[in-house]
């Protein structure tokens, strides 16, 4: 009994690892990456902008 669990769960965390790698690899190739690539360039404007209206 506890080696049928011990299985499902190395059986449930390398799945999750696997969907894991395959998420990060459509998101480094594709139009996600260029999506949050110009997410991360737009918000050092907007932090600019309130350091800005702060003064």
């Amino acid at each position: 009994m506890f080696w049928e669990t011990l299985k499902l769960l190395v059986y449930s965390i390398s799945g999750i690892w696997v969907l894991c790698y395959l998420l990060s690899m459509m998101m480094t190739t594709g139009g996600v990456a260029s999506h949050a690539e110009t997410e991360t360039r737009i918000d050092p404007i907007e932090v600019f902008d309130e350091e800005l209206s702060l003064q």
